[in-house]
């Protein structure tokens, strides 16, 4: 039984605040030790046996802390530690730690352990530049990992059965998973870089942990056909002396082509659009240099325009051009020019063939914010040849296999309904339980109230 007299002393049963912040700044201080005298962790680290090893001895902590905990052990002593670590004081310190640590991890710049190890200067010695990958950050990650296990377990073992204590389990269940198999995920997941050739099948691609070294995947790709949605083109008036758009004093630097005919200004000149060509390309007659539909590959936006201001009239024909077609602008006085910048992608997306090691295959659509998904592998569309444009012939691809993307996904939705649960009220026995704590709190026990 602790006495108000011995709880004045530091250590006094049972351990509070000056003990959790003693026991956070012992652990930052062996991780930083390690750091120093170590370097970072290399990349891949938490995958078997390692991985296997801290996952079981973390499950078996937390299972035994959180069963010593509860009221199935009522009538024994509860070991000091066990208290402590299912006390909000050890809770709160752990995750007011985390939170100092990603904080300084927001204001520093990130990079793989392969670039900073070595490096002098605090900011690398220390793993600032590399959080995920210091010490000091993993072991914090998993004392608050224990925490989050022994706490979920103790409280699944008293659980009623009403919103509000369905909530808080979902919440710490959901939490400790997400962390637990993020922390899994991140010494899992295989990154791998790809450029596809149209018509030809590709199955190396480039490790983002090994120095971009091109290893033999599982699964193999196929580029079929690259596509590219463009938005409408511009015309902007370019100071050939500078190098820049001229920006008016009012209305805008740039006339969007969306309709023919149509008319616009560029600063002081009045602009009229009377032919607009999506695809074209230049063609000599004995009069002049005009522009005709060409839809093969190399076609460029094109317009013919006319241009005035006050008694000075221009005309001619204005074109971004591509790969294969030159750009064409119009001159005006005074090193002024029309110019028309390449049409900005819209979306672009990849048509490819796969064919999986195990025995599958398929066909899909690649872009940006659809990835292909098939077997734990995530192939995303990363590049295109910007040279070529929208006559791409080759794109680049980012493969991600993740085996644990599932679990923290079924994680997040945990974290969410336990939310929900928590917003529909406290159960009816609350204010009972309210008063009986009351009546009762100047009883010490060992053994945690659930």
């Amino acid at each position: 039984m602790a006495t108000p007299s011995s709880r004045s002393k530091i250590w006094a049963r049972p351990w509070g605040y000056p003990e959790a912040l003693i026991i956070l700044a012992g652990i930052l201080l062996v991780g930083y030790l390690w750091q120093y005298i170590m370097g970072p962790i290399p990349a891949g680290f938490y995958t078997a046996p390692v991985s296997i090893i801290i996952s079981v001895a973390l499950v078996v902590a937390a299972l035994y802390i959180g069963l010593r905990g509860s009221r199935l052990y009522a009538g024994r002593r509860t070991p000091t530690i066990v208290l402590f670590v299912l006390s909000p004081a050890a809770t709160l310190t752990a995750l007011g730690g985390c939170l100092v640590l990603l904080l300084i991890m927001g204001f520093c710049v990130q990079a793989p352990p392969t670039v900073t190890a070595g490096l002098s200067g605090f900011l690398h010695r220390s793993g600032w530049s590399s959080m995920v990958h210091s010490y000091p950050f993993n072991l914090l990650y998993l004392y608050l990992l224990l925490i989050l296990g022994s706490i979920s377990v103790r409280r699944l073992t008293c659980m009623r059965w009403h919103w509000q204590d369905i909530g808080f389990v979902l919440n710490h269940v959901g939490l400790f998973c997400f962390l637990f198999f993020a922390l899994l995920s991140g010494g899992s997941m295989q990154r791998y870089r790809m450029v596809l050739e149209e018509g030809r099948i590709e199955w190396r691609g480039a490790d983002y942990d090994h120095g971009m070294q091109l290893v033999e995947l599982p699964i193999a790709l196929k580029l079929k056909e690259f596509h590219m949605d463009e938005y409408p083109p511009q015309l902007i008036l370019l100071d050939g002396k500078s190098g820049r758009a001229v920006k008016p004093s009012k209305g805008a630097t740039a006339l969007t082509i969306d309709t023919v005919p149509q008319q616009g200004s560029l600063s002081d000149w009045q602009i009229k659009v009377e032919e607009y060509l999506p695809l074209g390309a230049p063609v000599i007659t004995q009069e002049e240099l005009v522009y005709k539909p060409f839809a093969s590959s190399g076609g460029a936006p094109a317009v013919r325009l006319q241009a005035s201001r006050g008694q000075e009239h221009y005309s001619g024909w204005v074109s971004c051009g591509s790969y294969l077609i030159p750009y064409r602008a119009l001159a005006l006085p005074d090193s002024l020019s029309i110019v028309m910048p390449y049409p900005e992608p819209k979306q672009y997306y990849s048509q490819v063939e796969y064919i999986l090691k195990s025995g599958g295959m398929g066909e899909a659509t690649i872009s940006v914010n659809d990835p292909l998904k098939t077997e734990g592998w995530y192939v995303y569309q990363l590049n295109y040849d910007q040279e070529r444009g929208r006559w791409a012939t080759t794109t680049e691809l980012e493969l991600v296999y993740d085996p644990f993307i599932r679990p923290v996904l079924i994680s997040i939705y945990t974290l969410l309904l336990g939310a929900f649960f928590l917003l529909l009220g406290p159960g009816r026995h609350t204010t009972r339980t309210t008063r009986s704590t009351r009546t009762t709190s100047h009883t010490p026990t060992d053994t945690p109230l659930c």
